[in-house]
């Protein structure tokens, strides 16, 4: 061991020239015997004749697309063959009910010199058939983004309603709506352009399909009109006439106000919505009518609502009328009784002087019955009148004693 180190060791620069010489030799030996070699390339395959079951209304499908063939070749020429160089397909003239199907392999004439022994990797391919079945579907415009604040949309114009979809019945199966997408980000105008279809699952949600579906159009063309919105008044009257003795304030509506969008050309021309007068009837009404409306038939032609609900609540007003005023008639009745007070202030007044009249006529009778020893009825009677007296017709008395 010590030594084969040892020997290593020995002229360094010798063994390296030695080695880069051995290479060189050896690549000239290679490129002058020019071996062969195995290689291989991996070919799509190809399915010709196709009619041979489309005509009968049935779909095949291969269980691989991709074969792998493999060839000999010389060592120089290794590095000029490529996979499109090679043909390799499959016809379903030889289809059986067995389903399978040898592949073939063309070389390309340029190349075919220079390679041998070409083999596919599968052999027989698998073809699986499946009815076929075309069907109608009606064209969605589905929104990306959201148009402007202020602006509604209006509806898409398509170049195409509808397209028809045929392929195989468990693909067609899947769909469940067709559909393009328009970008109206930021729209306050017209959106033009075309759009690919895009298939739709039942949950809304798009779905690659296989390249054996075939479609009546491609593309579909379409115009977005994108509108601004206006608020209208709503403005409404009444037919008939309260109960009497009631009046009629007028109507209000909740809301007051409805929006609506369009052609601007249209849209500048209205200011307000009247809902007819014979919609509300008030007719012998003691109290307030209120009715709820839908007012979309009302809405001028060629606007559309732009509100989740066209109904709104209309009340007219009613009030019991005021009491006529009574001033006149307190006036007369305060008269009359100023009359009556002034006749009966006259009565009492006369009644007073007779009642004076009458005891100081008593009070001469007290006095000269002094004279005459009546003395007790006198006083007794002058003491009652007295009390009953006012003070001033008391003092004749008092003078005459």
């Amino acid at each position: 061991m010590r030594k084969f180190s040892n020997w290593l060791k020995q002229n360094p620069m010798l063994k390296l020239v030695s080695l880069v010489i051995a290479f060189v030799i050896w690549l000239a030996v290679v490129n002058i015997s020019n071996p062969e070699v195995s290689d291989y390339v991996s070919v799509e395959l190809e399915v010709v004749n196709p009619e041979e079951l489309t005509n009968v209304d049935q779909m095949y499908s291969l269980d691989t697309r991709n074969v792998r063939v493999s060839y000999n070749v010389r060592t120089r020429y290794r590095n000029q063959i490529n996979s499109s160089d090679f043909r390799a397909y499959v016809d379903l003239k030889d289809y059986s009910i067995t389903g399978a199907v040898p592949v073939y392999v063309e070389p390309d004439p340029e190349i075919s010199s220079l390679i041998s022994n070409v083999e596919s990797n599968p052999m027989v391919v698998h073809v699986s058939t499946e009815d076929m079945q075309e069907k109608r579907f009606d064209v969605n415009v589905h929104y990306i983004g959201s148009q402007a604040d202020g602006y509604a949309l209006g509806e898409a114009e398509l170049s195409q309603d509808y397209v028809y979809v045929n392929g195989p019945v468990s693909e067609v199966g899947k769909i469940s709506s067709v559909g393009i997408e328009v970008d109206i980000t930021e729209a306050t105008g017209e959106v033009r352009g075309t759009a690919g279809i895009v298939f739709y699952d039942a949950n809304g949600h798009a779905i690659e399909m296989d390249n054996r579906m075939e479609l009546s159009d491609e593309e579909i063309g379409y115009v977005q009109q994108v509108y601004r919105i206006k608020s209208l008044s709503i403005s409404a009257g009444s037919v008939g006439d309260p109960a009497e003795g009631y009046v009629f304030d007028g109507v209000e509506t909740s809301p007051s106000f409805i929006s609506v969008y369009g052609p601007e050309e249209i849209l500048e021309s209205y200011s307000g919505i009247e809902l007819p007068d014979s919609l509300i009837n008030i007719s012998g009404a003691t109290r307030n009518v209120t009715l709820s409306i839908d007012v979309a038939p009302y809405i001028p032609e060629g606007l559309m609502l732009a509100e989740p609900s066209s109904q709104v609540t209309a009340i007219a007003r009613i009030r019991r009328a005021a009491a006529p005023t009574a001033a006149p008639q307190e006036s007369e009745t305060s008269g009359e009784m100023a009359e009556l007070s002034s006749e009966a202030d006259s009565e009492t007044q006369a009644q007073h002087g007779e009642s004076i009249g009458h005891t100081a006529g008593q009070h001469q009778t007290t006095a000269s019955g002094e004279n005459t020893g009546m003395e007790t009825q006198p006083s007794h009677e002058g003491s009652t009148e007295a009390q009953t007296l006012p003070a001033e017709t008391a003092q004749p008395a008092d003078g005459a004693l």
